[in-house]
């Protein structure tokens, strides 16, 4: 009897194993064009520099999903550089921590969302306009934002401008229309400190690059704070173009977040942008391999996104239509209401539509890992071994998916009425409506504050 209850165990155990591992693999689609990128990704000896763009949103801006990802894809290659930055703080966004820029003279700052006049950004969707030709910007680079030696230097930008003589040009790359260029620059005293001046009135500055080798991996996030895929789109013919510029082996898009909340959206106008996008990016940039990830599951204000899954089905379809990969981050993080999850477990933020460190950390390890899983099971010739992160990611999803779900499982509700919020209401008057405490309301309805907003649906307990 002992012996028999210790191989249903066994079995059991290897049953669990066996279905967390096809969920992996399910999560991640290739294609015939993208097989071949991958082949080189996990072929260093024979391919030592491989380059990624990675375009998205604010998750893809923050650091730590971003840095994740860079971190996963570059084992066992030479990953010298730091990847595309830019002064977010300058232009009233967010970080990134560890580079300070100092602005003289007189900037504009703008990005896709609001323009303030400047009609270029470049695929980092920010832009720096200077008015005059003295505007400068003074640089400080700390060891935490890139702790190896700052060799050199690469800057996007359009226009002339003048940087400290101890820096030699070695090489200036202009794609015919385009305007953006980019200018490579050896800083021979190898300082952290440098300063960049217009040379021009209207010099636009689209961000840097850090490196202490030019060869190797490379790995360039560009996001921005509420972007959505048609921002991005609306100068495609800048981007086909601006493309040639970067000339990536992978380039990611991770956009749906944001356009999950719309309030109305033309659902085929939009289907079409993305076919037409697809379409026009693998006939201007053949020698590139393209993938999407779906957007994750959240619910910002105790919403759900009306637009999430029609999201997942446009991006799923196209990437298999125009032969893109396709990550399902939405199914990875355990589909329809698993934010309740990842929220109770601490790896999401209060406001149940970003991550904290862990959680972001967690969706990097999870993609690369089903990439990673893809590429053993297809070519099991490729020295490729499961590592100790991954049998840790495949343990930590395992938990994220029988654990019971705070909003399926909860004990059942006392009986409640509806109210619709009113402009110029607040919880406190709708509680002295009712006869009831405000922090009633706030009980039946998950709120962690007193901000509700004008069309919001609460529940009023009896």
């Amino acid at each position: 009897m002992r012996l028999f209850f210790l191989i249903a165990f066994a079995f059991f155990l290897s049953y669990c194993s066996a279905q967390v591992r096809v969920l992996n693999s399910d999560l991640f689609s290739s294609s015939e064009h993208l097989d071949s990128c991958l082949l080189r990704l996990y072929s260093p000896e024979e391919y030592s520099d491989f380059k990624v763009l990675h375009i998205g949103d604010s998750h893809v801006q923050g650091v730590y999903w971003g840095g994740q990802l860079r971190e996963r894809l570059s084992e066992n290659r030479n990953a010298k550089q730091s990847g595309f930055l830019f002064p977010y703080s300058a232009v009233k966004s967010y970080g990134p921590k560890g580079l300070k820029a100092s602005l003289t003279g007189n900037w504009i700052g703008g990005n896709w969302l609001k323009e303030n006049g400047i009609t270029e950004f470049g695929l980092g969707g920010y832009s720096l306009k200077a008015v005059d030709e003295s505007a400068k910007i003074d640089w400080q680079i700390e060891k935490t934002l890139f702790g190896d030696t700052v060799r050199y230097v690469g800057i996007w930008h359009k226009g002339n401008m003048r940087i400290d003589s101890t820096f030699l040009l070695l090489n200036h790359r202009l794609v015919e229309g385009c305007n953006i260029q980019y200018s490579l620059y050896l800083n021979t005293t190898l300082k952290r400190e440098f300063s960049l001046e217009s040379g021009c009135d209207g010099y636009q500055f689209f961000g840097l690059n850090l490196a202490s080798d030019t060869d190797g991996f490379e790995y360039h996030k560009c996001g921005l704070v509420g972007a959505q895929f048609t921002h991005m789109i609306q100068s495609v013919d800048q981007w086909k173009n601006e493309l040639k510029l970067w000339n990536p082996d992978l380039v990611i898009l991770s956009f749906g977040t944001n356009e999950a909340y719309n309030g109305f959206m033309d659902t085929l106008a939009y289907e079409n942008k993305v076919r037409d996008l697809m379409r026009a990016w693998n006939d201007e940039q053949p020698q590139s391999s393209f993938m999407v990830t779906a957007p994750p599951n959240t619910s910002s204000r105790n919403r759900i996104p009306p637009y999430e899954n029609f999201m997942i089905r446009v991006w799923r379809r196209q990437c298999l239509e125009n032969g893109w990969g396709y990550f399902d981050l939405h199914e990875a993080m355990g589909g329809d209401s698993s934010w309740s999850k990842w929220l109770k477990l601490g790896y999401m933020g209060t406001d149940q539509l970003h991550f904290k460190s862990s959680g972001y950390s967690l969706q990097a390890d999870i993609v690369v890992h089903s990439i990673r899983s893809y590429v053993r099971d297809k070519w099991p010739g490729v020295q490729l071994v499961e590592e100790d992160w991954e049998r840790e990611t495949e343990a930590l999803l395992a938990s994220i998916y029988t654990m019971k779900n705070p909003l399926l499982d909860s004990p059942p509700q006392a009986k409640t009425r509806t109210h619709v919020v009113r402009s110029g209401e607040t919880l406190s008057s709708i509680g002295r409506k009712y006869g009831i405490p405000y922090t009633a309301i706030q009980k039946a309805n998950n709120l962690r504050g007193t901000t509700i907003y004008p069309g919001q649906k609460l529940r009023i307990p009896h």
